[in-house]
């Protein structure tokens, strides 16, 4: 039989491994509760930033379609025009902010609403297989806004279409 002294040591040894191990429980828990604090202000980051983008859109919508709206004569043209914008960007590479600039750009240089995306699917064509960017997309669309204004073709935007990598000879 164990005496009360062994009984007792056992006991003594037996808690102070119970407390170890609840002391590096509560360590681990602690760590789980920080990395829980810094996740959660991450996602509240993450929200406030899509919030922020999301109220920059409705802005961005709301000017082009009042641009549109004066190019088009109406608020229901403009409306419809918007839409076919949406769905061309979507079936391209190019975005909804990059496409509708350019249909400004075509309906100022005197484009009608009619022309302007095949005008810009043909030149996002030509404009995707050569790898080309905004820059060349936007050059291309000056020079034809530049023939259509004129009326005629010239060798000045000619050569410009050249060198964006249209063979326009």
């Amino acid at each position: 039989m164990a005496d009360i002294g062994t009984i007792l040591a056992r006991l003594t040894l037996d808690t102070a491994g119970f407390t170890k191990g609840l002391d590096q429980a509560m360590g681990k828990l602690d760590g789980l509760v920080t990395l829980a604090a810094g996740v959660g202000a991450a996602l509240t980051g993450m929200f406030a930033a899509a919030a922020a983008e999301g109220l920059r859109f409705s802005s961005q919508l709301e000017q082009l379609d009042i641009a549109f709206t004066t190019f088009l004569g109406s608020a229901e043209a403009s409306g419809a025009f918007l839409e076919e914008m949406k769905q061309f960007a979507a079936a391209t590479p190019f975005q909804f902010e990059d496409v509708t600039k350019g249909a400004q750009k075509l309906m100022a240089l005197g484009f009608a609403a009619e022309e302007t995306i095949p005008v810009l699917a043909a030149i996002g064509d030509r404009m995707s297989s050569l790898g080309a960017g905004a820059a060349d997309i936007n050059r291309t669309i000056r020079a034809l806004g530049q023939m259509k204004g004129r009326g005629m073709v010239v060798t000045q935007e000619m050569n410009q279409l050249t060198e964006v990598g249209i063979k326009a000879w």
